[in-house]
């Protein structure tokens, strides 16, 4: 009898430590874009791993709503087998509709996927686990292996600086990550791959399967924020026209969105930036700005005309997590103040140095009675 008991005991404190195990809470690897302008609406990406049942976010700060769009998770190698499997089934079917004198209809094919229990999405994360899993430069990472979409809009009433964001499911919190409001014109670059359905199944005629933007430059209006991911080896390029005589200062928030990334050999993305003219030739560098991580790069442009901005990791890694924005315009940039102190309950002046400050460099303020930082 008492042997029963222990065996029971077991099995229930096993099967409790599994129970604890599924219901692991979620965790948040990136945001992408990492930030957005007051008054937009867009998408972010949410990637990490045990996301599974989103609820909302939970947001720091007024004036961002955020609803959740889809959850997206890769398939399994078994789950995958089986989805190539029912799709090779359709292959007559599918061939039937390209004979067919006019074009299928968006209900025509979903039903038709339908009939082998497919769909769109199942199709798209198949294609995508595919192409990560036969791109020798990736690896396959389960701690970035899932994504919620959501729709986010920053109300006009939003603080500019950064807002800290949880995902929550229910299976609790997640840990914070950094989501920037700004106040300048914000660009997105392209994507490198897009699903497109007509093409996967063979139905678009006019294209091959493969739907890779073009890796050419992104044209952005100054001033503005760039956000983009850096993929193994990838180089980002961006161009916008500039003046003679304009300061341009651009600067980078990568380590600042991302601090550290643990499973990351270094711990971190390190971003590199360059300019140059139209011809290629580099006219600035910078992979640092002091003792800060994230480069800043200023430059007075000599003649007017376009330029182009390369963004890059500095050994040339690159994952789903190797976010950043850059701030490109003729902006304030604050380097320094002097003096760095005064005392208690008198006035003093102080002088800001930096770059595009304008007239206001020097000012008198009064210093607070309590003694402090």
């Amino acid at each position: 009898m008492r042997a029963r008991f222990q065996l029971f005991t077991t099995i229930a404190i096993l099967a409790a430590g599994l129970s604890r195990a599924d219901a692991a809470p979620p965790r948040i690897g990136y945001l992408y874009p990492a930030g957005g302008r007051i008054g937009d609406t867009f998408q972010v990406e949410v990637g990490g791993q045990y996301l599974d049942d989103p609820l909302g976010v939970v947001v720091g700060g007024d004036g961002i709503h955020v609803e959740i769009l889809e959850h997206n998770k890769l398939p399994s190698a078994q789950v995958v087998s089986d989805y190539r499997d029912r799709f090779r089934e359709l292959q007559p079917k599918i061939r039937n509709l390209k004979s067919a004198a006019e074009p299928p209809t968006a209900d025509e094919i979903a039903s038709l996927l339908a009939s082998a229990e497919l769909d769109e999405k199942k199709l798209r994360l198949m294609d995508e686990y595919e192409r990560r899993r036969n791109d020798p430069k990736r690896q396959l990472n389960s701690q970035i292996g899932e994504d919620v979409q959501v729709r986010v809009t920053i109300a006009e009433n939003a603080e500019p600086g950064v807002h800290y964001w949880r995902l929550q499911t229910k299976s609790g919190l997640s840990n914070p990550m950094r989501f920037v409001v700004g106040e300048h014109a914000e660009f997105n670059e392209p994507e490198p791959w897009r699903f497109d359905l007509m093409k996967f199944i063979g139905l678009d005629s006019n294209s091959s399967s493969d739907s890779r933007r073009d890796q050419g430059s992104s044209l952005v209006t100054l001033p503005a924020t760039v956000n983009g991911r850096i993929l193994p080896g990838e180089v980002d390029e961006f161009t916008f026209e500039a003046t003679e005589g304009e300061q341009v200062v651009i600067s980078v928030e990568a380590r600042h969105l991302i601090p550290y990334l643990a499973d990351a050999v270094p711990g971190w993305f390190q971003a590199v930036v360059s300019l140059h003219d139209p011809r290629g030739q580099e006219l600035a560098f910078a992979d640092d700005y002091r003792f800060d991580p994230d480069p800043v790069l200023f430059y007075k442009i000599p003649r007017t005309g376009e330029y182009r901005l390369r963004v890059r990791d500095s050994i040339y890694r690159g994952r789903e997590d190797f976010i950043y924005r850059v701030t490109i315009g003729e902006l304030p940039f604050l380097t320094g103040i002097s003096p760095l102190g005064a005392r208690a309950g008198t006035e003093v002046d102080l002088t800001f140095h930096g770059g595009n400050l304008d007239e206001q460099t020097k000012t008198r303020h009064p210093v607070p009675d309590t003694a402090g930082l």
